[in-house]
C-alpha cells in the first residue's frame, strides 16, 4: 500500500526542518511498522537481532520499527513521494527513489548528533549499502495516545562522500560502524554539489 502524505512547502535551502506526524499518518506508521518483514524473522542471528530493534520493549514491541516509519513519512511530507508500506520479503532496499537516486532514511529515538550505518557485522563481514542518499532525522517527541509524533529532519548526504570514512566500533554489540555528524549533512532543497 502506497500512501501519499499532506505535502509541507519548503522554500528555501534548510537543516533541521520539524515535521508533526498526526492522526491518519500517525497510525498508519503505527499500524504498518507491526507488518514489517523484521518482525517475521524465523531466526535471531547478531545482524537480525539488532535489526529486529534493541528498543523495542514488551510493553512497546515495534517503537524502532514505529520510529523509521514515521521518519519515512516526515521525509515524503518534503519531496513529496508516497511512503511504501507493502510488505517486502527480506526487507526493502531503500525508502524512496528520488530523481533517479536510491533514499534511505535513518530516524534515531533522540538527538544523538550522529547517523550510524552499520558496515562490518562481528564475524568481519562486511555490511552492503544499497543507497546512494542517506538522510537523517530523529524523534523529538511521541504521543501514542495522541497518535502525534514530531519529526526532526536534520539533513542529507550522498554516500560517495561517506561510504570511505573510518570505521567505528559501534556503542553496542561487536559490529563497525559508518557515523556521520549531524553537521557534515547537507540542508535539503540547497544547491550542494556532490
Amino acid at each position: 500500500m502506497q500512501f501519499l502524505p499532506r505535502q509541507i512547502k519548503i522554500e528555501k535551502p534548510s537543516k533541521n526542518i520539524i515535521v508533526v506526524i498526526e492522526d491518519k499518518e500517525y497510525q498508519l506508521c503505527d499500524y504498518y511498522s507491526k507488518k514489517m518483514w523484521v518482525n517475521n524473522k524465523a531466526t535471531k542471528k547478531e545482524l537480525q537481532s539488532y535489526n529486529s530493534g534493541i528498543l523495542n520493549t514488551k510493553k512497546d514491541k515495534y517503537k524502532t520499527e514505529r520510529i523509521g516509519r514515521l521518519g519515512e513519512m516526515s521525509l515524503a511530507k518534503i519531496i513529496n513521494k508516497p511512503v511504501n508500506f507493502d510488505y517486502v520479503e527480506n526487507g526493502d532496499s531503500e525508502d524512496f527513489i528520488v530523481n533517479g537516486l536510491r533514499v534511505e532514511i535513518k530516524t534515531a529515538s533522540h538527538n544523538y548528533g550522529r547517523i550510524l550505518i552499520r558496515r562490518k557485522t562481528s564475524t568481519g563481514r562486511i555490511v552492503p549499502i544499497n543507497f546512494d542518499v542517506i538522510v537523517g532525522a530523529y524523534l523529538i517527541k511521541e504521543n501514542k495516545l495522541e497518535n502525534e509524533a514530531i519529526i526532526c529532519l536534520v539533513g542529507y548526504e550522498y554516500v560517495e562522500n561517506i561510504i570511505n570514512l573510518p570505521l567505528k566500533n559501534a556503542i553496542r554489540g561487536e559490529h563497525k560502524n559508518i557515523e556521520i555528524g549531524y553537521n557534515f549533512l547537507k540542508p535539503f532543497f540547497g544547491k550542494n554539489k556532490k
